[in-house]
This record gives C-alpha cells, sequence and structure tokens, in this order.
C-alpha cells in the first residue's frame, strides 16, 4: 500500500512526474491488471498511466535459491536483480520499499541516481542478534545451532559482519523513511544514520468507521492480519489459541473462532500455510481456525466488522 499511495501523492502533486515500478511479475501481466489489483485490494485508483519495467532476475532474491547463509545470498541476489533493473531504465530518482539495501550503491553509484528507501522492517535486527546470543531458539535461529556454543559464536560472527555491510549499504541512500518508532529504533543503531524519518504507513480508516459498534452473532471472533512470513511466528499463535481453548468450557470453546488472514509471496509461504493447518490438526483446534488467503480489501474490511478482537 506504501508504494501505490506514493505513487497516487506524487501523481497528484507533480504531474509531470514519469513514475515507473519496477515489478517480479510475469511479463504477460499487464499493466491494467496490477492496476486493477491495487484498486480492488487497496481502494487506490491511479488517475495517470503508470509503466512497468518486468525483472526476470527476481528468482535470485528467493529465499529457495539460498537454503544456508539466506540473507547474505539474497543481498548478493538483490545486487543482481539491481544491475538488470538499471540496465532496463535508468531512473532520475530511485526509491527502494522492498527492503533490499543493497541495490541502493548500485543504483547511486553505478546509475548515478538519487536514493531514498522506505523501511518496513530490517533484513537483520538487534533482536535477531540478541536471541543468537542468548542461545534462544527461533524462527532464524535453528535448535541445532542454539544448543552449540560454536555454531553460536560462529553464527553471531556472521550476524554482526553482515550488520556492518547492511548498514553500509543503507547509508548510501540520501532519504530514509520508516514505518515506526521499532524501525526507526534499529535502523538508527543498525546504519548509523541522521535525519531518519518516520512515515507511519497511510491506513485508509474512513471506510472502517461505519462499522456497527455491536457485532453480529454470537462468536467470539479474533482476527490476525499479516503475511505468512516466518517472523510473525502463526504457530505461537495456534499453540496460544489452543492454551486459552483449554480453560474454557466445551460450550464457550465452540464460540472462539480465530481468523488468519494474509497473503503467500511464494512456495515457501504456501508451505508454511500447509504445516500450520497440520499443526492445528495434531493440537485439535482445527474447528476453531479458519484461513482467508489473499482476500480482497472488500473482504477484509468484513471480516474486521465481525470480530471481536484483533492480533
Amino acid at each position: 500500500r506504501v508504494l501505490w499511495q506514493s505513487i497516487s501523492a506524487l501523481q497528484k502533486r507533480y504531474s509531470f512526474v514519469k513514475c515507473v515500478v519496477y515489478t517480479g511479475y510475469e511479463k504477460n501481466t499487464c499493466a491494467k491488471q496490477i492496476l486493477h489489483k491495487v484498486q480492488e485490494n487497496f481502494c487506490i485508483n491511479l488517475k495517470e498511466p503508470v509503466e512497468f519495467v518486468y525483472l526476470r532476475a527476481r528468482i535470485w532474491v528467493e529465499p529457495q535459491c539460498w537454503p544456508r547463509f539466506t540473507i547474505i545470498g539474497q543481498s548478493i541476489g538483490s545486487i543482481i536483480l539491481g544491475l538488470e533493473a538499471l540496465l532496463k531504465f535508468s531512473p532520475h530518482f530511485f526509491v527502494d520499499t522492498t527492503g533490499h539495501s543493497f541495490v541502493v550503491p548500485v543504483f547511486r553509484w553505478l546509475g548515478g541516481c538519487k536514493t531514498a528507501s522506505y523501511v518496513h522492517f530490517p533484513t537483520v535486527s538487534l533482536d535477531m542478534i540478541e536471541k543468537v546470543r542468548s542461545s534462544e531458539s527461533s524462527y532464524n535461529n535453528s535448535s541445532t545451532i542454539s544448543r552449540s556454543k560454536l555454531l553460536t559464536n560462529l553464527k553471531l560472527i556472521y550476524y554482526r559482519l553482515y550488520a556492518k555491510l547492511y548498514g553500509f549499504a543503507g547509508r548510501r541512500n540520501m532519504v530514509i523513511m520508516v514505518n515506526s518508532t521499532w524501525t526507526h529504533g534499529h535502523i538508527s543503531k543498525l546504519w548509523g544514520a541522521r535525519n531518519i524519518y518516520i512515515i507511519y504507513p497511510p491506513c485508509d480508516t474512513s471506510s472502517f468507521q461505519h462499522f456497527p459498534l455491536q457485532r453480529r452473532g454470537s462468536r467470539f471472533r479474533i482476527v490476525s492480519i499479516g503475511q505468512f512470513r516466518p517472523e510473525k511466528d502463526h504457530k505461537l499463535q495456534l499453540r496460544v489459541l489452543e492454551t486459552f481453548l483449554r480453560k474454557l468450557s466445551s460450550q464457550e470453546a465452540q464460540r472462539v473462532e480465530l481468523v488468519l488472514i494474509g497473503s503467500c509471496r511464494n512456495k515457501e509461504d504456501k508451505d508454511r500455510v500447509i504445516e500450520l493447518r497440520q499443526l492445528a490438526k495434531s493440537l485439535q483446534i482445527e474447528d476453531n481456525l479458519r484461513f482467508e488467503l489473499g482476500i480482497s480489501f472488500q473482504k477484509l474490511k468484513e471480516e474486521v466488522s465481525e470480530a471481536t478482537a484483533a492480533l
């Protein structure tokens, strides 16, 4: 949404600006299809035509290309992707909204572009480094590593070295924007940059103001909205739900429903959904769980309007 809202704002204020989007969509996906999806999902109707540059090297930033040393591998892959993008179209001003900070030096040094980044989530965070240091198992630190002092120390060296490179690349930005105070704290320490601007994600709340205050139905419905990425830790949500249900009577438990709303970027995300379904079955909570994948903005509003609580 940040990307499309930014383009919409540019078109309204600076009509002479030509907006070009680098995309990993297949070339047979036309601009009209993409813009229709933007309107359907975000209710953003772009007034002027937007040009798209189709990139074939996107595969190099996918996790499956780098089963080991994933973050450094994806960063190298992003440089390859950036070179392809620059060869196909060289802009005056380049803005990264994908989190691939290593493309910034490519555009600034080789393309002579002015550069900016909008950071949603740091590639490596201080929290991630701390979990490795304290030998805590998590999505980015397997139990095999957390149980070994040697492997833990080696991974710490790897993360700290990557953090230095990540900061070096990030500082090549002329303008740095982040989406929250949490991200600001991490980026300011990791990148060592000044004048970082907090620009909160644009949220269209007007369409939510018409929701009735009284909820329909007798179900206690909880909605969780987010992509099915590892850091969202949906497995923890399911385990919390299972613990919560055990504290209720059978009649009360029947009224509870958790709705997981999100999208799948790739095969890994789809496999993650399959794992979540299997976990729900093993925890015996599948009757209290519902998945809504890739739904429209209208459908999302309906789900939120009927919810009692949200994660």
